[in-house]
């Protein structure tokens, strides 16, 4: 009988001490944008998720981009699985930089060709002789990507991440990988607006 009044104590104090660092912002550290993250639980879901992702666009680049995503997933902790009990749907807008004085436009993608709209255009070859007005390259865009999550067999919202971050490189691939780890890292929990 004290060994189980030990372990309950035990496992009071450790589940929550685990569950802090798992949503911790060392946790949620990305190389590919910096921001925020922010999340709420609506519902419960279910304590051992295996999670689908909800692809309305089924162009080959946003297939690619969900592999990298579950692919992230995957890296969290999550299982992925052609039976899911939660279903994930991420949509999204870029702001461009625009010209420095707040300006710039605003795009919004469905599904997950939001990485994939944050590409860059390509810049021209640089001459051989110097200049004396050098050109810069555009500024990355500003990114805002949502993560709702249902209950498979419910179409009420269980849980929502609100992700804000500015692009620090043009590796849609990573983004993609490093975005699923996140949202894994802290599907189901409430976190505070964090930084990333």
């Amino acid at each position: 009988m004290p060994d189980q009044v030990a372990h309950r104590r035990l496992r009071r104090l450790v589940l929550p001490l685990l569950l802090a660092i798992t949503a911790s912002p060392a946790a949620m550290a990305m190389q590919s944008c910096t921001g925020s993250v922010a999340a709420t639980a609506l519902q419960t879901i279910p304590e051992h998720p295996t999670v689908g992702l909800d692809i309305r666009d089924n162009s080959s680049d946003t297939q690619k981009l969900a592999q990298r995503f579950t692919a992230g997933l995957r890296l969290a902790g999550v299982a992925v699985g052609s039976k899911p009990n939660v279903v994930l749907y991420v949509t999204g807008s870029t702001l461009d930089g625009g010209s420095g004085s707040g300006g710039g436009s605003a795009r919004t993608y469905s599904d997950l060709s939001v990485f994939d709209g944050g590409k860059m255009p390509k810049l021209p070859p640089m001459p051989n002789e110097p200049s004396r007005g050098g050109r810069t390259p555009p500024p990355l865009p500003m990114l805002s990507i949502k993560a709702q999550a249902t209950v498979s067999g419910s179409d009420r919202v269980a849980w929502v991440a609100l992700i804000q971050c500015k692009r620090t490189g043009h590796n849609d691939g990573q983004l993609a990988t490093e975005l699923g780890q996140l949202v894994g890292g802290i599907l189901g929990k409430r976190v505070e607006n964090t930084r990333l």
